[in-house]
């Protein structure tokens, strides 16, 4: 592994392996752009974290709400399972929490409009979803209120039979 700190070249981003993109840089970056054009594979945190968890997933997003809802969920499981973790939007990366997660409790996470754009190309959305509520914002990132929207239906529109959905 090479680390580049400090500043961005194009190059970089058309010769690696992977780019790992913080979830608000926007789609349109020119340096996403570039690794999209030299096929490099584009992901996030929460990506690698989702594609490596066992345990079932409660995910919130909502235009407001999210934190307050995911920490009160995240309390109450943990009367039930001490060993929940809460994460996503609220605190550190899971990563390296993965081999220490028991599989039976559940995770809860925070999930913003920009996390669950890339969580489609997934094709994931949580065994729990839950959305707070839905209002214009963040147009400037996701360009209009279509996509918003559509960035935001990712935490439901890959649910199974069986799962759930919490809806306002």
């Amino acid at each position: 592994v090479r680390f580049k700190l400090g500043g961005h070249d194009e190059e970089d981003f058309q010769y690696s392996d992977l780019i790992v993109a913080n979830p608000a840089v926007p789609r349109k970056s020119p340096f996403l752009k570039a690794a999209e054009r030299a096929q490099v594979p584009v992901t996030t945190e929460i990506c690698l974290f989702l594609n490596r968890c066992a345990s079932p997933v409660v995910g919130i997003t909502g235009t407001s709400g999210k934190t307050t809802t995911t920490s009160l969920i995240g309390e109450m499981l943990k009367h039930k399972c001490p060993q929940t973790v809460v994460g996503g939007n609220i605190g550190g990366s899971l990563l390296q929490k993965l081999d220490r997660l028991d599989p039976t409790c559940p995770i809860v996470l925070e999930l913003s409009s920009f996390q669950l754009d890339r969580l489609g190309e997934m094709g994931w959305s949580p065994k729990v979803a839950v959305v707070t509520n839905f209002s214009p914002n963040h147009l400037d990132m996701h360009g209009s209120l279509d996509a918003y929207k559509a960035a935001k239906r990712q935490i439901l529109i890959h649910q199974k039979n069986g799962d759930i959905s919490v809806l306002n």
